[in-house]
């Protein structure tokens, strides 16, 4: 009977229904970006391996490059191509 009452005082203060929550997500989202942001930290101070430095370095792949190198600069699907109008159902 103690406890059926105390658990009934318990749902009806606002303050531990609604305040403890939201303290316990701001409280533990601060610790956890804190974390999240370490590991950012972490990753920077990293070295990689020398060889795999050297192939990044020597592979000068560029945007433009590969937009040649896919034929969509100009090529005869591109110079063909012609927009439809397609109509709508709610158009009539």
């Amino acid at each position: 009977m103690f406890t059926h009452a105390v658990t009934r005082a318990l749902r009806k203060n606002k303050t531990l229904r609604y305040g403890v929550p939201m303290l316990l997500l701001v409280v533990g989202g601060s610790f956890g970006l804190r974390e999240f942001s370490q590991i950012r930290y972490d990753a920077v101070k990293i070295k990689i391996d020398p060889e795999l430095e050297k192939k990044l370095k020597m592979n000068n792949v560029s945007l433009e490059s590969e937009y040649e190198v896919s034929g969509l600069s100009g090529g005869p699907l591109v110079l063909q191509w012609k927009p439809v109008a397609k109509s709508h159902v709610w158009r009539g």
